[in-house]
């Protein structure tokens, strides 16, 4: 016995197994989310530099960015400054910055501190503010001064 199909039903077989033959690899950009930097935390927030003794010093602050990716991709922090520098390198959740070692004039400055956190595909952006008390100690006035001597006459 011979089957015969119409061709509607023929028509409909093409359809179906052309579609089933799609490619199964899905389109990156549609699933794709991206990080979510939640906070940018910086120990201390405020800073002390200047010329003490004669020397200039300044302190540092640690930067911590805490951010989430949707899906659960792996996260690249690179951080940026306009000015001062980072101690070790510019990559990573953590960051050791110090100000600018040529400071004068006022006595606060702010710095504006930025993270950028890639996926690799997308990325977000946040800034954090550094305030810089400028600090000026003199050598005498902490030096102890001994009591004047006194004459008996």
């Amino acid at each position: 016995m011979k089957r015969t199909y119409s061709l509607s039903q023929a028509l409909f077989f093409v359809l179906i197994f052309i579609s089933s033959c799609g490619d199964d690899k899905p389109n990156s950009t549609q699933l794709n989310h991206a990080p979510i930097i939640i906070d940018i935390l910086a120990s201390p927030d405020e800073l002390q530099c200047g010329v003490r003794y004669g020397y200039y010093y300044s302190d540092t602050t640690q930067l911590s960015c805490m951010a989430s990716d949707e899906d659960g991709d792996s996260l690249q922090y690179t951080w940026d400054c306009s000015e001062g520098h980072f101690r070790n390198a510019n990559v990573g959740r953590t960051v050791l910055w110090e100000p600018p070692d040529h400071l004068t004039g006022t006595q606060t400055k702010y710095y504006s501190i930025r993270v950028f956190v890639s996926d690799g595909r997308l990325m977000d952006t946040a800034s954090a503010i550094i305030k810089v008390v400028l600090v000026y100690l003199s050598f005498l006035l902490f030096r102890q001064l001994s009591p004047l001597p006194t004459v008996s006459l």
